[in-house]
């Protein structure tokens, strides 16, 4: 939803009313390298701050009933993708699967 005139998150700032009502180490993670570098994958999991919902759910009020087939297909996509990595990390072992794949998503995630 980058660039979605009525349902972008990701260039909004945080009330200050909602920010003064997070957790410490929400505040820590939001606003801290290096710990914002791994909160994209818990924002898509949970959204943000105040808000409800899940971008991997397709009945949450981002989406629009007609998008429902999509968010299903995206989330069946996503599933394979972690069979393969799971399987890569089985033949190949963590420490290659961490160089050849944690280091350069992380690397794309703070790009």
């Amino acid at each position: 939803n980058h660039g979605h005139v009525e349902n972008d998150e990701s260039w909004h700032p945080v009330p200050k009313k909602i920010f003064d009502s997070m957790e410490p180490l929400a505040r820590i993670g939001r606003l801290s390298l290096p710990w914002s570098m791994f909160a994209y994958p818990f924002y898509l999991w949970s959204r943000s701050p105040g808000k409800t919902g899940s971008h991997y759910d397709p009945s949450c009020d981002l989406f629009t009933p007609g998008e429902r087939n999509m968010v299903l297909t995206s989330n069946a996509f996503m599933i394979g993708m972690l069979g393969v990595l799971t399987a890569c990390t089985i033949k190949l072992g963590v420490a290659a699967m961490f160089n050849l794949y944690m280091v350069p998503y992380w690397g794309f995630v703070v790009w």
